[in-house]
């Protein structure tokens, strides 16, 4: 099992225990980490062989179930390194539907990079689709979609236009997380109008 560094080593154990008490039988828990969101609902992500869940803070003893995703269901997690916002936001993209945001992680280049490991583990599981979403920024494992062979099967083929929608909506998120930074008094309007600046490359 891979832990974020940036956990508090006094809430490891409870933590580690609350994730197993969530798995089915036979689940594996592959990686625990620290998130965040700005309504504060959320403060572990936990991947395992089948599924992306998340947990809320402790509330009367315990903690509670926010999300769930089944791998099967999924066609990539990933973790967002370039942009305006502290915190690394964490994205799965469903087979079907626009890409869902779980939330933040610590952008401490350790945890990023112990991320995409335990992610690259949790997809071993091979309970999963092998999908690449070209204009979202996935991580890739294995061979770039560009030099794959159509006759020899696999990811379909990405179409500009969906390409361009793609991008719409993670520049739209962007702006919006910039809004509710903005909202919650975590920037002021100097720096909110240079990181949307740079956000729309103006």
């Amino acid at each position: 099992m891979r832990v974020d560094p940036t956990l508090a080593r006094s809430k490891l154990a409870e933590i580690r225990t609350s994730a197993q008490r969530e798995c089915r039988a036979g689940e594996q828990v592959v990686g625990i980490f620290a998130l965040s969101r700005f309504s504060g609902d959320v403060e572990v992500l936990v991947l395992t062989d089948a599924r992306v869940f998340s947990l809320s803070p402790v509330s009367n003893g315990a903690r509670h179930l926010v999300e769930s995703l089944e791998l099967s269901e999924l066609q990539e997690v990933f973790v967002q390194r370039k942009g305006v916002l502290r915190y690394g936001t964490v994205h799965a993209v469903p087979l079907e539907g626009d890409s869902l945001p779980l939330g933040y992680l610590n952008t401490k280049a350790e945890t990023l990079d112990l991320f995409e490991e335990t992610w690259a583990a949790a997809r071993a599981g091979g309970r999963m689709l092998r999908l690449e979403t070209p204009g979202l920024g996935p991580l890739r494992h294995g061979p770039d979609p560009q030099d794959h062979d159509p006759q020899a099967g696999g990811p379909p083929e990405v179409q500009e236009g969906d390409e361009r929608v793609a991008q719409a909506d993670l520049l739209i998120g962007h702006l919006t997380e910039l809004g509710r930074l903005r909202e919650a008094g975590l920037l002021t309007e100097e720096e909110f109008s240079a990181a949307k600046a740079r956000v729309l490359g103006t």
